[in-house]
C-alpha cells in the first residue's frame, strides 16, 4: 500500500476493482442507505473472495458485536480454517477500547472485524517482523490503510495515536486489535452516514465524533459506497503491512497527536514528541523526563474524558 500522493502501479490496478462509483448523491433515507451499504458489502465480498483467497466475508443485519462473534468462532470446537471478515449493519453491543461502546444507528456505519490466524498475519511484510508483527503496530498499520483510502477519495483525514482516524478533526474511525487463541482480531468501525444529532450522547468527548457524510466535499463518493475499498484496505494491510520504517514516516507526518500537551495520571504535564519503532508514544514531561507510553493517550490538558 502506498501513500495517497504516490500510488504504485499494483495499488492503482487493485484499487480500481474496489473503487466507489464517483459522483453518486448521498442516500435520501436511512433505509435506502442501509440497502445500498448491504449491496456494496456484498460486492466487496465477491471481490475479496476472488482476489484475496482464502478470505471469507459475511454480512449480518444484527450482531451483538462483530468482535464477540469472531471470538466465539475462533474458540469454538470447530474453529474456522480461513481468515474471515464479519460485517454488521447494526451492533447491539459494539466494542471500543477499555470497554467503551461503539454505537451507531442501523445502516449508518461500516462495522466489521477482520480475523486472521497469527501465522498468516503480516506474512507478506517486507521487513524483519514478517509474520510475527507486534500487536502494538497493527492499529497504526490499519489506521494508515484507512487514512490513505479516505484521503485518496477527497476527505481531509488525519491520524490520532494509537487507533483513530480523524476527518476534519472529528473521529470518523476507530480500531480495536486483540490477539486471542492464536488469532488476530481487528475490530473496525467507520462512521459513514450519521448526522450531527446522532452523536448528541457523546458531545463531551475529547475528540468529537463525526462521519464521512458530515464532511463530504465536492468530488467525494457517497459514503456508503466506500465500503468495498475500506474493507479491502483492511484485508490488504493484514496480509502485507507496510515496511515499519516507511509506515512510521508517513504515520508521523499525518498524526495530530505529536505536539499535543496533556496531563499524565500522576499529575505531570507532558508533550507528545514522537512515536518509537514499536508504536509507543514518546513524551517529554515538564520535568524534562522522557517516557514511552503504550495503550492510549491520557486525557488532554483541561479536556473531558472521552466516551466515544
Amino acid at each position: 500500500m502506498c501513500p495517497p500522493n504516490a500510488p504504485c502501479e499494483s495499488c492503482q490496478r487493485e484499487g480500481a476493482l474496489f473503487r466507489p462509483k464517483m459522483g453518486q448523491p448521498n442516500s435520501p433515507t436511512s433505509q435506502h442507505a442501509a440497502t445500498l451499504l448491504q449491496h456494496e458489502t456484498q460486492r466487496a465480498a465477491r471481490l475479496i473472495e476472488r482476489h484475496h483467497p482464502p478470505w471469507r466475508v459475511e454480512y449480518h443485519a444484527t450482531l451483538d458485536s462483530t468482535q464477540s462473534e469472531a471470538l466465539r468462532r475462533i474458540t469454538s470446537q470447530n474453529p474456522p480454517k480461513h481468515p474471515f471478515l464479519l460485517v454488521a449493519e447494526h451492533q447491539q453491543e459494539g466494542q471500543g477500547r477499555h470497554g467503551r461502546q461503539w454505537n451507531a444507528p442501523p445502516g449508518t456505519a461500516l462495522l466489521f472485524t477482520a480475523a486472521t490466524p497469527l501465522s498468516r498475519a503480516g506474512r507478506g511484510a517486507a521487513d524483519p517482523h514478517n509474520g510475527n508483527y507486534p500487536l502494538s503496530l497493527w492499529p497504526l498499520q490499519i489506521g494508515m490503510a484507512l487514512f490513505v483510502r479516505l484521503w485518496s477519495f477527497g476527505w481531509h483525514a488525519a491520524l490520532k495515536w494509537p487507533n483513530d482516524v480523524l476527518v476534519e478533526r472529528h473521529k470518523a474511525a476507530g480500531i480495536l486489535c486483540q490477539v486471542r487463541s492464536g488469532w488476530l482480531l481487528a475490530g473496525i468501525g467507520v462512521n459513514l452516514l450519521q448526522r450531527e444529532q446522532d452523536f448528541a450522547a457523546v458531545s463531551d468527548a475529547r475528540v468529537p465524533p463525526g462521519s464521512l457524510a458530515m464532511f463530504s466535499r465536492e468530488g467525494c463518493p457517497a459514503p456508503e459506497q466506500m465500503a468495498p475499498t475500506l474493507l479491502q484496505s483492511a484485508v490488504s494491510i493484514l496480509e502485507a503491512p507496510w515496511e515499519t520504517g516507511r509506515m512510521m514516516f508517513f504515520y508521523r507526518k499525518w498524526c495530530t497527536t505529536i505536539g499535543e500537551t496533556f496531563r499524565l495520571e500522576d499529575g505531570r504535564h507532558a508533550v507528545a514528541k514522537d512515536i518509537d519503532p514499536d508504536g509507543r508514544l514518546i513524551v517529554e514531561t515538564n520535568q524534562g523526563e522522557i517516557e514511552h507510553l503504550s495503550g492510549e493517550l491520557p486525557a488532554a490538558k483541561g479536556a473531558a474524558n472521552e466516551h466515544a
